[in-house]
């Protein structure tokens, strides 16, 4: 199913909250995709442990992905310069990805959290990052939404999108280029990783993290990771049958969990294929939910 304007559609009863407030399904290394891609008979582990999605972005955001994970990488001496890489793996041009988050937004109208964190290759000094920071400000234009207050978490969603032309919300995981860029990002989605390999070690963990960021609430999204991490050996061996197995045995427990016992306290959940989950059915439910329409 697609849910091309989810948020927008909720807006008149949500949009004196804060992104903080709400539930919202995101995508786990978003960039980690293969267009068209079909599993084959014999999968090798290139694409086995190193694809994280079905889709494309353009159909993460149908699905109803509001925040993405991407993990920017920089390649002097390569066409394009700046990646989105999966680890040391290479997935795509940045710009193929930035390409579909304007088509997007311009589709739909709806809101992005653009996640940065990580920054796996070429980032030696804070000036590879100014350079990447100048290059989405140019590439994005009048689409960035620009930070309201010290604290641009803070604001509603009225006021993030009070112009209609701002719809892309650039969050940093570096302080120092936050606080010099502080016109046009935002400070980085905090993310809890279990880093566990079963799903009942998942679910324990966010048991215990969602119920300790609500004693600290903050006005800071909050992405609950929602997805189990091999190990090195594991990934050698092939002992847990690849990321897309395992995302199963998570996929199908996962919004039982958030609907049963979790909803009050969660934020951001990001998840590893989204085209297998329920995920934005659940969210735009539980809004409904807590807010009370």
């Amino acid at each position: 199913m697609v849910h091309p304007t989810w948020i927008n559609d909720l807006l008149p009863n949500i949009g004196n909250k804060r992104f903080r407030d709400m539930i919202i399904p995101g995508t786990h290394d978003s960039g980690s995709y293969r267009e068209g891609f079909e599993i084959p008979t014999i999968e090798l582990p290139l694409t086995r442990y190193a694809l994280t999605q079905d889709d494309t972005i353009l159909g993460q955001l149908y699905q109803g992905a509001r925040y993405l994970d991407i993990r920017p990488a920089y390649y002097k001496y390569l066409p394009y310069k700046w990646y989105v890489n999966h680890g040391i793996t290479i997935q795509h041009p940045l710009v193929h990805v930035l390409d579909q988050v304007v088509q997007f937004v311009n589709e739909t109208g709806e809101p992005v959290i653009f996640g940065l964190k990580e920054f796996p290759m070429g980032f030696e000094g804070k000036d590879t990052h100014r350079e990447l920071v100048r290059f989405m400000v140019d590439y994005f234009g009048d689409h960035i939404i620009r930070p309201k207050n010290n604290n641009p978490w803070r604001s509603t969603l009225n006021e993030l999108m009070s112009n209609k032309s701002e719809r892309i919300i650039l969050a940093y995981d570096d302080r120092d280029i936050v606080s010099e860029f502080s016109d046009v990002l935002f400070p980085a989605v905090h993310q809890n990783w279990g880093n566990v390999r079963k799903w009942k070690a998942l679910e324990e963990y966010l048991r215990n993290v969602s119920l300790q960021d609500h004693m600290r609430l903050s006005d800071y999204p909050v992405a609950d990771m929602a997805e189990l991490t091999p190990t090195e050996l594991d990934v050698v061996l092939d002992r847990l049958g690849g990321l897309r197995k395992m995302a199963d045995d998570v996929n199908l427990n996962l919004c039982d969990l958030y609907e049963n016992e979790l909803y009050p306290y969660a934020n951001i959940i990001s998840v590893d294929f989204i085209k297998g989950t329920r995920i934005t059915e659940m969210a735009v439910f539980l809004n409904r939910l807590m807010w009370r329409f």
